[in-house]
């Protein structure tokens, strides 16, 4: 039922247009109401890429600095600018690295749990709710399966950590 109502269309145009040839490329998606509200929940981002770039950045700042004890004044100027750029990026990714990690360690479990509970998921299209077999609370077209099932996971008692 998701899928059904999901379309996606890709045009490519070759045309030649005053003598110049070329190429108009474009792309069309369309979801209707029914499979925006029976749409699983998006995956929480890596908290890892933002991490390896922190990593990385501050391992090149490292090496300009190593690098520039032993050079001409030019170089150490030079080194400067770029070492700090590259210092700037490694705290912006290092803390949205940690944000996502927090993250994931406040509601990776729910996640999970919602995630399992939307494969399972049953609907019917006569009375236009969903539900989960064994709950017997029904979900309607209203309201988003994903989120439901998210806020149901995050209120069983699942062990939160507090901030």
């Amino acid at each position: 039922m998701y899928d059904s109502g999901r379309s996606h269309i890709s045009v490519t145009m070759r045309h030649n247009v005053g003598g110049v040839r070329g190429r108009s490329s474009g792309q069309a998606y369309a979801e209707s109401a029914l499979s925006v509200a029976l749409a699983p929940l998006v995956p929480l981002p890596s908290w890892r890429r933002p991490a390896v770039v922190a990593g990385g950045a501050a391992g090149l700042v490292l090496c300009l600095a190593v690098g520039a004890l032993g050079g001409p004044p030019e170089a150490v100027e030079s080194a400067k600018g770029f070492g700090a750029l590259l210092g700037v990026v490694a705290l912006v990714a290092g803390l949205l690295a940690l944000f996502r990690w927090r993250r994931h360690q406040e509601f990776g479990a729910a996640y999970a749990t919602a995630a399992a509970l939307w494969q399972e998921a049953m609907y019917c299209t006569e009375c236009a709710a969903s539900w989960v077999p064994g709950d017997r609370r029904m979900i309607g077209q209203d309201q988003r399966l994903g989120w439901v099932l998210f806020r149901r996971a995050k209120q069983s008692g699942q062990p939160q950590r507090t901030r």
